[in-house]
């Protein structure tokens, strides 16, 4: 709460109440905390991926790592979609020799450049779960479950607007998670800083017989040349 001077932008916490147009997830998420405190003390809060830094302190679900960020104040709100932990009982080594990419990109035009590159490769089981007139039909395919997707050793999480929603519990399975860019913290990355169990991209390299896929681990977890013939994916350590 914050209740000095500058109160441009704050509200009342007794205005914080549950009407229509208010998303729910991130209402009932807040006001576990709020209900607690005066009506009479001003917040604010920013739903949504938020990636730059609000003028007034604020409660967010994702904040910039870098510069003055501390009007941002993290809270885990949304956490039906974000705090999701999987039991995986299929160990590493029998999973797929195969990454898989099943994200939303529309409007995300890292991630349409990732299908346009790799739909179709050997090492990677591309595509999109709804249809769009813009993209390829053969883009389409069928949707799986989040537990389909642990049988694959690679699991895409290339960020949207901040961090991929996915990558949170593809940390809680024993599929290695393979990122982009790392440059937003939800609440959960604090985790996420202690296991480090994810990978970025140095540069991908794809010809018509082979995928080979420097990545450079953030792990200790990882300290060795895995080489998997059958698809031509290696991950160098």
């Amino acid at each position: 709460m914050y209740n000095r001077a500058c109160r441009e932008g704050l509200r009342p916490l007794g205005d914080h109440k549950f009407r229509r147009g208010v998303k729910t997830a991130y209402f009932f998420d807040t006001y576990e905390f709020t209900r607690w405190f005066s009506d009479r003390l001003l917040w604010n809060t920013v739903p949504g991926d938020v990636t730059t830094v609000p003028d007034v302190p604020s409660i967010v679900k994702s904040r910039p790592i870098c510069g003055d960020n501390a009007n941002s104040v993290l809270l885990n709100l949304d956490k039906v979609r974000h705090f999701i932990f999987l039991r995986d009982d299929i160990p590493f080594r029998k999973k797929s020799d195969k990454a898989i990419f099943r994200l939303a990109i529309t409007r995300r035009p890292h991630r349409e450049r990732f299908m346009r590159m790799y739909f179709g490769s050997e090492c990677c089981d591309a595509g999109i779960s709804t249809p769009r007139p813009e993209y390829p039909p053969e883009w389409t395919k069928p949707h799986i479950s989040m537990y389909d997707h642990l049988n694959y050793k690679f699991i895409l999480a290339i960020e949207g607007y901040d961090v991929a929603t996915n990558l949170k519990w593809i940390m809680s399975s024993n599929s290695l998670a393979v990122i982009l860019n790392f440059f937003m913290f939800l609440p959960l990355s604090f985790l996420i800083i202690l296991f480090v169990v994810y990978c970025s991209f140095a540069f991908l390299i794809f010809s018509c017989t082979t995928c080979t896929m420097y990545l450079a681990p953030t792990s200790a977890l990882w300290p060795r040349l895995y080489t998997y013939s059958s698809t031509n994916f290696w991950i160098f350590s």
